[in-house]
């Protein structure tokens, strides 16, 4: 094994986890001085953000005719972000799941599944097979994403009003104007721009390093399995998969652990329609991605399946706890070893 390679992923590793601490804090600012929910700003900033690794290993691979490394990397990715990240983080954790904040955008993550899996299955003429994803179909799945982005703006417009008193008390504890802070005269006190300004800093410093350390642990861990002889297929189901997924899940993590379970739901929602819709859209658009029979047979049901077993699980307000959690990660560790054994 390449040391430097593996030197390399190990900053990898660090640039996401500093980049998720700097990226959660940024954005629950931000969230808190705009008015605008956490989940919201999960959904679009952070899930776009941490969606950027997937975005560029796609669009490269697509370049070089590489259909294999996207397909793999983005349903992989979906497939990891719901099993691997939520699971995890309610190993964790508790996240509690309120119905009112994720059942637009949970349906809308299972919608696109579905459009995606009808696309990969059936042909024109509605024969069951592999098929490939057109540039037609990739412009229809960028028309999808400009619908869900001009929604995700006006709810976050729309719902400014219904969190100000929550936002108020947040603001109040992450700009630190408490009584004691009020009472020492010569404390300096941040205006609301620059408080903005610092927290904008913020979230592009995180997301510069989310993409750094996403494309450094994608880059190297893919050499490291090259020199092994595994497939694009594999290596975009496993290794990138999960590379470029550590962005979410250091990112939920954090969030997780400093309680904005919103956000936590909102990035893993987010960035699984930003694949489907933006990343395979891109990309499909660059070039037709070619969809294998292993792919249809194992890896979109798997995926779709997931993202159905979402629906009743958030719509239903539950918490997903250490049972829940544990599952989901079991799940993909089996899924993991299919993917190895019929490899």
């Amino acid at each position: 094994m390449p040391w430097l390679d593996l030197l390399l992923l190990l900053v990898g590793v660090g640039c996401l986890v500093g980049g998720a601490e700097w990226l959660v804090r940024g954005a629950a600012s931000i969230a808190a001085l705009l008015g605008v929910p956490t989940f919201i700003v999960g959904v679009t900033i952070v899930a776009l953000g941490t969606s950027a690794p997937e975005l560029v290993v796609a669009v490269r691979a697509a370049s070089a005719g590489d259909a294999g490394l996207v397909i793999g990397n983005v349903v992989g990715s979906n497939i990891a972000n719901v099993a691997l990240i939520l699971g995890t983080v309610g190993l964790i954790t508790p996240i509690a799941c309120h119905s009112r904040t994720v059942r637009r955008e949970v349906i809308m993550m299972l919608g696109a599944t579905l459009i995606v899996a009808l696309m990969t299955t059936f042909d024109d003429g509605l024969k069951l097979g592999a098929n490939p994803i057109m540039r037609l179909e990739g412009v229809v799945l960028l028309l999808l994403f400009v619908f869900f982005g001009f929604d995700q703006f006006r709810r976050g417009r729309d719902a400014r009003d219904e969190y100000a008193r929550e936002i108020e008390e947040e603001v109040e504890s992450l700009t630190h104007t408490g009584p004691e802070e009020e009472a020492d005269p010569k404390k300096p006190h941040r205006s609301r721009p620059v408080t903005m300004f610092i927290d904008a800093l913020l979230v592009i410093a995180g997301l510069a390093l989310l993409v750094v350390g996403g494309e450094l642990v994608v880059t190297n861990a893919a050499s490291i399995a090259e020199s092994f002889g595994v497939s694009s297929r594999v290596i975009g189901l496993t290794i990138v998969a999960v590379g470029t997924s550590l962005p979410e899940l250091a990112t939920a993590i954090v969030a997780a652990l400093r309680k904005h379970a919103d956000m936590v739901l909102g990035n893993v929602i987010g960035s699984n329609i930003f694949n489907l819709l933006l990343i395979l859209g891109v990309a499909s658009t660059v070039s037709p991605l070619e969809v294998t029979r292993a792919t249809v047979v194992l890896d979109v049901p798997v995926m779709l399946a997931l993202a159905a077993v979402c629906v009743p699980l958030m719509l239903g307000g539950r918490t997903i706890g250490r049972w829940t959690g544990g599952a989901l990660v079991v799940s993909y560790v089996g899924y993991l070893g299919a993917v190895v054994l019929l490899a």
